[in-house]
């Protein structure tokens, strides 16, 4: 509900729209997409990713196998 409600001119921003991408992908599954974008993430925003991808790569791991 939050992020419906953000306004267009942070959307817009191209950090945040990457960060709303990345988001849409993890929530949606698609990992090749996630890791993708993750591969393009913009200014510093990688270090913040790097403190969860560990769990997202296992997380993600499980599911593909599982399927």
């Amino acid at each position: 509900r939050f992020l419906a409600e953000l306004p267009e001119s942070v959307t817009l921003d191209p950090g945040v729209a990457h960060a709303l991408e990345l988001r849409k992908a993890l929530f949606d599954n698609n990992y090749h997409r996630f890791f993708v974008l993750y591969g393009s993430t913009p200014n510093h925003g990688i270090y913040i990713l790097d403190m969860c991808i560990d769990r997202i790569r296992v997380d993600s791991l499980r599911k593909i196998l599982k399927a």
